[in-house]
C-alpha cells in the first residue's frame, strides 16, 4: 500500500520530470485540511509535497524513509492526514490489504450501481461538514465570542468561513463586517441566502469606502489609523530615519495622512509607509 495527494496536479509544476520546486497556494491556509489538521500534521502536509514531488505525487509507506528524509524527529503517523482526506490510500498490484472476497463482491455491486455511489457521496459530504462543524477553530470561536459580547449573533457563518474572511480581511475588518452586516439585517429586516456572500460583495466595500476602515490581510500589518497600515519594520525606519520624533509629533502626522486618504477616497494600503515619509519630509522643510 502506498499514499497519493489528493488533487496533486494542483501542487505539480513539471509533467514529465521531478520539479525542482513546488506549488504552494496561498488558499491552503483556508482549505480544509489546513484548518482542520494539528500544528504537527500541518508539518507533514508540506513534507509529503515535497517527497511527493520526487515519486509522480505518491508518498511512500515507509515511515521510517519519511522520517529520514523529512529530517522529522520521529516516524509519522500520516492516519491524520487520510481521515482529512489530503491522502489517499492506494493498494499495491498484488495487495488485497486485508480485503474480503465479499467486499469485493460489494465493491463490484456499488460501481454497478449509480444510485448508491450517489448516496455514498452524499453522505460523505453530509459527514465531512459535521466532522467541520464539530472541530471549532480557536481564531473563529474568539471572533464569535467578541461580537457575542456586544449581542451580535454569528450562527450564519461557518468557522471555514470566517478562517477565509480573517485571511483576507485580518481579524479586526473581519468583526466589523460581521457587525455591520448583521445590524443592518436586523435594523432592515432583510434575509440573504447566503450572508457570506453578501458580506463579501457590498460589506467590505461600504467599510472601506464609506467608513475608511481598510483591512489588514492576516492581520500582517500595524494598524495605526482606521485607513492608515503599515508593516512594523517600516514605521521602525521612519522613526529612525526622522529621529529624533516624538510619539506625539508622529501621530500628527499619520492623522494628516488619515484625513489625505478619507478625502481622497484612497484605500490603498500598499504605500501607507511612503506617504507618511513624505508628510514628515514636507512638514520638516528636508530636501
Amino acid at each position: 500500500m502506498r499514499y497519493r495527494i489528493k488533487n496533486w496536479d494542483k501542487y505539480q509544476q513539471y509533467k514529465d520530470r521531478t520539479p525542482p520546486w513546488i506549488k504552494l497556494h496561498y488558499d491552503l491556509l483556508t482549505s480544509r485540511d489546513w484548518v482542520l489538521a494539528t500544528d504537527t500534521e500541518r508539518v507533514l502536509i508540506i513534507s509529503c509535497m515535497l517527497i511527493a514531488s520526487r515519486n509522480g505525487g505518491d508518498v511512500p509507506n515507509d515511515p521510517e524513509y519519511l522520517k529520514r528524509v523529512a529530517y522529522l524527529n520521529k516516524e509519522p503517523n500520516l492516519d491524520g492526514l487520510v481521515r482529512l482526506g489530503f491522502l489517499e490510500m492506494i493498494a499495491e498490484d498484488g495487495d488485497d490489504s486485508g480485503m474480503l472476497a465479499d467486499d469485493t463482491e460489494c465493491l463490484q455491486v456499488i460501481q454497478n450501481d449509480t444510485k448508491i455511489r450517489e448516496r455514498i457521496e452524499k453522505d460523505k459530504i453530509r459527514l465531512d461538514k459535521e466532522y467541520i462543524q464539530s472541530c471549532k477553530h480557536p481564531l473563529a470561536t474568539d471572533i464569535r465570542n467578541r461580537l457575542n459580547d456586544v449581542n451580535i449573533k454569528t450562527a450564519k457563518f461557518s468557522d471555514e468561513q470566517i478562517l477565509k474572511l480573517i485571511t483576507e480581511y485580518g481579524t479586526d475588518f473581519t468583526i466589523r463586517a460581521i457587525e455591520k452586516l448583521m445590524n443592518y439585517v436586523t435594523y432592515k429586516k432583510k434575509r440573504y441566502a447566503d450572508y457570506y456572500l453578501a458580506l463579501r460583495n457590498w460589506v467590505t466595500k461600504s467599510l472601506c469606502e464609506d467608513d475608511h476602515y481598510l483591512p489588514n490581510p492576516n492581520n500582517e500589518l500595524h494598524r495605526l489609523r482606521d485607513n492608515v497600515l503599515m508593516p512594523a519594520n517600516e514605521l521602525q525606519e521612519i522613526k529612525e530615519h526622522f529621529h529624533p520624533i516624538s510619539q506625539t509629533e508622529l501621530d500628527q502626522y499619520i492623522d494628516r495622512l488619515s484625513a489625505l486618504k478619507k478625502k481622497h477616497r484612497n484605500t490603498s494600503i500598499t504605500s501607507d509607509a511612503n506617504e507618511l515619509g513624505d508628510i514628515i519630509t514636507r512638514a520638516r522643510g528636508i530636501k
